[in-house]
């Protein structure tokens, strides 16, 4: 009897999809459980650290942790403050002329309560807010002495050594009919499906190795949907950001990563912000499991992609 082999992707997956299961579950159960941890980009430059409330000085959560972060990353900003164009205001400060139109939104579920005359809550449902917010850079004219230490601090320790991980580096260079890689121009991750191209920070800055290696397969998966190799629809149709296909496809491109990291030994360093990173978006696209599990199977045949097993798209 032949020995079955022994599906190292299939485990990874699974592992993914069980902690996803026992996240929700236990929100659903516990009213006052709070998902994830939120997910913290793991280099430095641009965007730093957790996207943070100026007002509260406490850390967003949920789907605004990465929307935040996409929009410091895509616009260069350094600190991990956001604040209302009336906070500016009132900080002595304003939005600069040249900002006020670009605005990012926030969402906030509250309460709405209806009482009875004994003050007990008869009806209860959660309805979602949204407000404007600005990065703090966005902002002029405020006193420093009124702002936090922390305003412009960077939100990573980067490395003060690079050791490339051999495994890893053979993924990343063998992979048939591969996009082009820049590395350290610009201090964003990101693939553009428009040029086949990957962009990736200096590696020292990030915060570990692992790290770095876990953002480039990321950007990977999102490279394996062109048209010339699997032609994903979550990514050939260039859905806008916060869509489900856009989402959908961050799904893919992190299991992605996830099932690569678990192939080279990196996996266990980094899935608590993968898991933390899947749950946001898992909550932000959809309440159907379906679209994590398609995203599952579509992360496998993207590994296979990378790593040459897979027939590509001829179209």
């Amino acid at each position: 009897m032949a020995r079955k082999k022994f599906d190292i992707q299939g485990l990874i997956v699974g592992q993914i999809l069980d902690a996803l299961n026992n996240e929700i579950e236990r929100a659903e159960n516990d009213p006052n459980y709070k998902p994830s941890l939120p997910w913290v980009k793991p280099w430095k430059g641009g965007y730093s650290g957790m996207p943070k409330s100026l007002s509260t000085k406490k850390p967003y959560r949920g789907f605004n942790v990465l929307y935040l972060s996409f929009v410091a990353n895509e616009k260069g900003y350094n600190s991990p403050y956001w604040l209302t164009f009336n906070q500016a205001g009132k900080l002595g400060g304003k939005i600069k002329a040249t900002e006020r139109k670009n605005s990012s939104i926030v969402t906030l579920w509250k309460p709405f309560e209806v009482k009875d005359d004994e003050g007990n809550v008869t009806y209860r449902k959660w309805m979602l807010r949204y407000f404007r917010v600005y990065n703090l850079d966005q902002a002029e004219g405020i006193d420093e002495n009124k702002l936090p230490q922390d305003a412009t601090a960077e939100g990573v320790n980067p490395l003060e050594s690079f050791s490339p991980i051999e495994a890893c580096e053979k993924i990343i260079n063998e992979m048939p009919n591969k996009p082009k890689y820049i590395i350290g121009k610009i201090q964003r991750a990101c693939y553009s499906p428009t040029t086949d191209t990957i962009n990736m920070p200096e590696p020292l800055s990030f915060v570990g190795e692992a790290e770095y290696y876990s953002t480039f397969f990321h950007e990977l998966g999102h490279s394996t949907g062109h048209k010339k190799r699997l032609n994903r629809k979550t990514l050939t149709k260039m859905a806008a950001f916060g869509s489900d296909d856009y989402g959908e496809d961050e799904m893919v491109a992190e299991m992605t990563a996830a099932i690569l990291c678990g192939i080279t030994g990196t996996v266990s360093t980094v899935m608590e912000n993968t898991l933390a990173y899947l749950m946001n978006w898992r909550k932000s696209i959809s309440a159907d499991m379906g679209i994590v599990l398609r995203a599952s199977t579509n992360a496998t045949k993207s590994a296979d992609c990378i790593l040459g097993k897979l027939k590509m798209s001829t179209k």
